[in-house]
């Protein structure tokens, strides 16, 4: 394998710092699970530890940017409630006669 090129990335925020490094250590216990397996069933449990595994990474990721985005709005306050019309309100303008 060739040696890596040097990857600079700009990471925004915590949810992304988060999420890179478990991407990163995700595909180095692949590489690990494949390696570690005897012949005739690196497939097998490398595609076994992509299901399992990669279904948490996915629930962590949705969770962490759901939270992140709760958290926000959180910050900010919540939205204003709304103030129900007055039942004898028009919600058209008036027209003018014409002439």
């Amino acid at each position: 394998m060739p040696s890596p090129t040097p990857l600079n990335l700009t990471i925004t925020d915590p949810t992304e710092r988060l999420l890179v490094e478990q991407a990163l250590a995700f595909a180095r216990e692949l590489r690990r699970t494949a390696s570690a397996s005897p012949d005739g069933r690196v497939l097998r449990n490398a595609e076994s530890f992509c299901v399992v595994q990669g279904r948490e990474f996915l629930r962590t990721a949705l969770a962490t940017v759901v939270q992140a985005e709760a958290d926000a709005v959180e910050k900010k306050g919540s939205r204003p409630d709304a103030v129900p019309a007055e039942p004898d309100a028009t919600t058209k303008a008036a027209t003018t006669a014409k002439s």
